[in-house]
């Protein structure tokens, strides 16, 4: 028996038609592939300042700069180009089949507000790694938009670090609770106050003020010329104070003066005071800085300083004589330009002063050492004379006479 073909019927064909139709419209409106079959394609190269801000085609997202998009329907189409941190950049563009469109999109620069608050207030404050003069709470307005590292720190309290996003015009609020770390405050009080402080068994240097975790801890003070010291020190919250007085090492001096006949006086510090004692071998003298003097008659006075090591030390003297001949008659030349009065050298020695018949100011006779030689003038300085060895007097000058004095003999 011969099959038969079916019919589809006038109204199934009606309605097969009217869909198809129908689609091509949604199809053609929505920029689907009829329109590109028909009308073409361009091409967008899309890129911001800065970089990853979306981007919307006609309202529709269509991803992050940078960007290549193609298959865009031709025509007019709106870009809009969002950055979080900036207004948004809007650009209308007139596509044309196969072209390709570069945009760039530059954002302009925006600000918002930012305010730090810490609990306690006064906190020290860095942004972005830059230390600001103010403390918290601080609030700045017209800060540039961004995310921003903020640091928040106040002293034995812990340090903390957010990252803040400052949108345009809106205020961002960083709100922080600083927790009390557990450190203490140390300072050590020396005698001497230049002694150095060490610690025994950690590595961080001594400070005045520093901070250091709670805690018990081992000192080393010492100086030159003291006996150095060790000390405990617990570290509790708040200030701690240690005090440490050094005492002095004591060294041996031995001194060898000539001539023999010096008088020997060695001078240092003890106790706090200046103490000036007479040489005698050998001297116990606290270590560290001493000064030795020397007088003999007929020599020039001998000073010197020295530093004491921890045990003992010798020091050489000898003194330079000086050469006097008793009576003898000489002139200096004066800076004016001319000639000093008749000096007469007189030498060191002892000589008795005072009169028992004499009044009460001469009395007792006593005997004097003269430790020096030294010069005096044979006869008496006159004004005339003060006057003439000066180059000016009153602010006039004062021409040299010759013939002052009496000729040497």
């Amino acid at each position: 028996m011969a099959s038969r073909k079916r019919k589809i019927p006038p109204l199934m064909w009606a309605l097969l038609l009217g869909a198809g139709a129908c689609l091509a419209l949604v199809d053609w409106f929505a920029g689907g592939l009829g329109p590109r079959l028909v009308l073409g394609s361009a091409t967008l190269r899309l890129n911001s300042t800065p970089a990853d801000a979306a981007v919307l085609l006609d309202g529709e997202m269509i991803g992050r700069t940078p960007l290549v998009y193609a298959s865009v329907r031709p025509g007019t189409r709106v870009v809009r180009f969002e950055h979080r941190f900036h207004d948004p950049v809007v650009e209308r563009v007139a596509l044309a089949r196969g072209g390709e469109w570069p945009l760039h999109a530059e954002f302009l620069p925006a600000a918002g507000t930012l305010r730090i608050i810490t609990n306690p207030s006064g906190a020290d404050i860095a942004i972005n790694g830059a230390p600001r003069e103010e403390k918290t709470p601080l609030t700045l307005q017209g800060f540039p938009t961004g995310a921003h590292e903020v640091v928040v720190a106040i002293r034995a309290r812990q340090t903390k670090a957010r990252t803040v996003d400052v949108l345009p015009r809106r205020t961002a609020t960083l709100s922080l609770d600083l927790e009390r770390e557990p450190v203490g405050e140390l300072v050590v009080e020396t005698t001497p106050s230049d002694a150095a402080v060490r610690f025994l068994g950690h590595d961080a240097p001594y400070a005045p003020n520093m901070l250091l975790p709670l805690g018990d801890y081992r000192l080393r003070v010492e100086r030159a010329g003291y006996a150095p010291e060790e000390v405990e020190v617990a570290i509790r919250y708040g200030a701690n104070r240690a005090r440490v007085r050094l005492r002095r090492s004591s060294s041996l001096l031995t001194v060898d003066a000539r001539p023999r006949s010096a008088t020997v006086e060695v001078s240092f510090r003890q106790a706090g005071a200046s103490r000036l004692v007479r040489y005698e071998s050998p001297l116990k003298v606290p270590a560290g800085p001493v000064e030795i003097r020397a007088q003999a008659v007929g020599y020039r006075n001998y000073r010197r300083q020295l530093a004491m090591p921890p045990n003992a030390l010798t020091h050489e003297i000898r003194m330079e004589k000086i050469d006097v001949v008793a009576g003898r008659r000489f002139r200096d030349a004066l800076a004016s330009g001319i000639e000093a009065p008749l000096l007469v050298e007189v030498p060191a020695g002892r000589f008795r002063m005072g009169s028992e018949d004499g009044p009460a100011d001469e009395r007792p006779v006593r005997e004097v050492l003269v430790s020096q030689p030294f010069a005096m003038s044979v006869f008496e300085i006159t004004n005339r004379q003060y006057r003439r060895g000066r180059p000016y007097v009153d602010g006039e000058t004062v021409l040299p006479v010759p013939g002052v004095g009496e000729p040497v003999a």
